[in-house]
Protein backbone atom coordinates (compact mmCIF):
# COMPACT_ATOMS: atom_id res chain seq x y z
CA UNK A 1 0.00 0.00 0.00
CA UNK A 2 2.51 2.48 1.05
CA UNK A 3 4.71 1.63 -2.55
CA UNK A 4 1.37 2.22 -4.50
CA UNK A 5 0.64 5.62 -2.28
CA UNK A 6 4.06 6.96 -3.04
CA UNK A 7 3.71 6.18 -6.27
CA UNK A 8 0.72 8.29 -6.93
CA UNK A 9 1.64 11.69 -5.72
CA UNK A 10 3.47 13.27 -8.64
CA UNK A 11 6.53 15.00 -6.65
CA UNK A 12 7.48 11.58 -5.42
CA UNK A 13 6.52 9.94 -8.81
CA UNK A 14 8.91 12.81 -10.23
CA UNK A 15 11.95 12.07 -7.82
CA UNK A 16 11.49 8.01 -8.63
CA UNK A 17 11.95 9.61 -12.26
CA UNK A 18 14.73 11.42 -11.93
CA UNK A 19 16.92 8.96 -10.00
CA UNK A 20 15.88 6.10 -12.79
CA UNK A 21 17.14 8.87 -15.26
CA UNK A 22 20.26 9.87 -13.71
CA UNK A 23 21.46 6.90 -10.90
CA UNK A 24 22.53 8.36 -7.88
CA UNK A 25 21.81 11.86 -7.03
CA UNK A 26 22.65 13.93 -4.50
CA UNK A 27 19.45 16.09 -1.67
CA UNK A 28 20.84 18.95 -3.15
CA UNK A 29 20.40 17.61 -6.74
CA UNK A 30 16.91 17.03 -5.71
CA UNK A 31 16.43 20.40 -4.52
CA UNK A 32 16.76 21.65 -7.95
CA UNK A 33 13.58 19.01 -8.77
CA UNK A 34 11.91 19.75 -5.65
CA UNK A 35 10.96 23.02 -4.27
CA UNK A 36 10.01 22.03 -0.53
CA UNK A 37 9.95 19.08 1.48
CA UNK A 38 13.04 16.68 -0.32
CA UNK A 39 13.28 14.81 3.05
CA UNK A 40 10.08 14.35 3.58
CA UNK A 41 9.37 12.61 -0.16
CA UNK A 42 12.56 10.61 -0.21
CA UNK A 43 11.64 9.70 3.15
CA UNK A 44 8.35 7.95 1.85
CA UNK A 45 10.15 6.55 -1.14
CA UNK A 46 12.47 5.24 1.29
CA UNK A 47 9.92 3.40 3.49
CA UNK A 48 8.43 1.76 0.31
CA UNK A 49 11.43 0.22 -0.45
CA UNK A 50 11.28 2.10 -4.02
CA UNK A 51 14.36 4.54 -3.09
CA UNK A 52 17.41 4.19 -0.67
CA UNK A 53 19.83 6.52 0.89
CA UNK A 54 23.90 5.44 0.44
CA UNK A 55 27.16 6.66 1.17
CA UNK A 56 27.75 10.27 0.77
CA UNK A 57 31.09 10.28 -1.83
CA UNK A 58 34.37 10.45 0.23
CA UNK A 59 35.16 13.82 -1.14
CA UNK A 60 32.25 15.16 0.41
CA UNK A 61 31.14 13.23 3.32
CA UNK A 62 28.56 15.62 4.64
CA UNK A 63 26.02 15.58 1.06
CA UNK A 64 23.36 12.94 1.25
CA UNK A 65 22.92 11.19 -1.83
CA UNK A 66 19.59 8.58 -2.72
CA UNK A 67 19.74 5.92 -5.48
CA UNK A 68 16.81 3.68 -7.40
CA UNK A 69 16.51 0.06 -5.99
CA UNK A 70 15.47 -2.75 -8.24
CA UNK A 71 12.01 -2.42 -6.71
CA UNK A 72 11.42 1.44 -8.00
CA UNK A 73 13.11 0.33 -10.92
CA UNK A 74 11.09 -2.21 -12.09
CA UNK A 75 8.00 0.00 -10.64
CA UNK A 76 9.34 2.75 -13.55
CA UNK A 77 10.03 0.39 -16.46
CA UNK A 78 6.98 -1.04 -15.77
CA UNK A 79 4.93 2.10 -16.51
CA UNK A 80 6.94 2.99 -19.13
CA UNK A 81 6.13 -0.27 -21.08
CA UNK A 82 2.08 0.56 -20.67
CA UNK A 83 2.63 4.04 -21.65
CA UNK A 84 4.03 2.97 -24.95
CA UNK A 85 2.08 -0.11 -25.23
CA UNK A 86 -1.01 2.15 -25.02
CA UNK A 87 0.41 4.82 -27.34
Amino acid sequence: VARKAALAHATKYAILSYLHENGDVSREDLATIVEDGVESHVGDLIDAGLAARIGAPDDQPQETVYRITPSGRREIETDTKHIEHHA
